[in-house]
């Protein structure tokens, strides 16, 4: 309707081998993963693409991401559940850009083996189970050198935080390091930035006792900084900086990585103490509510006219509402600019138009715009 004649009358942990080989391969793109419900893997092992669908602009990201090891298949016939957040752990600790990576779908995916077990109408034959015994030595060797490595650099250095790490082992040293396990492990060695390739030393004793050392290598990725809450905030409540603390997490999908984006919000649901805040948690703060009376301005030829109107709905600053006249006859679209206040849209181009004051005694007459050959 004519505002003017209206106012006249508002998205690395402990991995394998073989994964980070695959991981150096897969370059720092967007990518979109679909995670399906379930799953039939017919090899040895989980990767990626047996899972989910992926879903890029380069070929080569699209199969690397494929080929991403998420552990051994399950036994023949025999089905396991992977969840969402051990697949982001998996990928993170791979080197894949979580913030520019999407994962829909599935909160978690039944796999479901096929591969064990090869069957024909006449006769089943088993598979050899070499590859998969190997993969299992190998990802415990990873677990308790990683653990180790964790235990040490805690001492050392606590102010590393959180962090994912992902070893690689030779496979000679897999052997030793599992027969060790029951003696410990002495640690040393690895030096800042700790964000560069490490190389720590372990002793350990042999089968016979004898002192032993292996190299591994090894790499850390700490956790990114988010904002989450100093302490806890019930629902309803505006977000003050007093409110907010870094906390380091492995998942950014929808966290605040700047804290002006965050203050001034609306808590949707009672925040815990160090709790991450998520884009779900809050809400633009409305400076108009519905049936609210709301001061309304309309800008015409540099000349500015104000009326009192009805709020029909909700909105933050810079959205739009829906207003009423106080006698519900007439309706306008207008955008919030403050606490119940509000600006026409396009009341610029009604520049040609009478325009009355709300007594309706002064009307202002504007006149032509010039153009520009007077």
């Amino acid at each position: 309707m004519d505002v003017t004649h209206l106012f006249s009358g508002w998205k690395w942990k402990a991995v394998c081998l073989a994964a980070i080989v695959v991981a150096s391969a897969i370059p720092a793109r967007a990518a979109d993963i679909h995670l399906r419900p379930t799953s039939t893997v017919s090899g040895t092992l989980v990767k990626l693409g047996d899972v989910a669908d992926i879903a890029s602009n380069d070929v080569r990201e699209t199969n690397a991401l494929a080929e991403v090891v998420l552990g051994p298949a399950p036994a023949a016939g025999n089905s396991q559940r992977l969840d969402l957040s051990t697949i982001r752990n998996h990928l993170a600790a791979r080197g894949v850009n979580m913030a520019t990576t999407t994962i829909t779908g599935s909160n978690q995916t039944l796999v479901t083996s096929a591969g064990g077990i090869l069957q024909t109408s006449a006769f089943t034959v088993e598979r050899p189970v070499n590859e998969r015994t190997q993969f299992t030595q190998q990802q415990r060797a990873e677990k308790l050198v990683s653990e180790a490595i964790r235990s040490y650099l805690g001492r050392v250095e606590p102010k590393l935080g959180r962090y994912t790490i992902a070893v690689q082992i030779e496979r000679d040293d897999i052997p030793l390091l599992i027969a060790g396990a029951g003696n410990g492990y002495q640690v040393a060695g690895g030096q800042a930035p700790w964000d560069q390739p490490q190389q720590f030393r372990l002793r350990t004793l042999d089968r016979n006792n004898a002192v032993r050392e292996v190299n591994v290598m090894a790499r850390l990725a700490p956790h990114p900084y988010v904002l989450g809450m100093r302490h806890m905030v019930p629902k309803g409540q505006i977000i003050q900086a007093g409110d907010l603390a870094w906390r380091q997490s492995d998942n950014l999908e929808g966290a605040f990585t700047k804290a002006q984006d965050l203050i001034g919000r609306e808590t949707n649901r009672a925040l815990r103490e160090n709790e991450v805040v998520r884009q779900d948690d809050v809400r633009t703060v409305p400076l108009v509510r519905s049936n609210e009376i709301v001061t309304v301005v309309a800008r015409v030829a540099g000349i500015e006219v104000k009326r009192a109107m009805k709020a029909r709905s909700d909105g933050a600053a810079g959205e739009t509402v829906t207003l009423t006249t106080l006698d519900g006859k007439q309706t306008l679209v207008a955008r919030v600019t403050g606490f119940h206040e509000a600006e026409t849209i396009g009341a610029e181009t009604g520049a040609t138009a009478n325009v009355q004051d709300q007594s309706g005694r002064i009307q202002f007459i504007p006149r032509p715009a010039k153009s520009f050959n007077q």
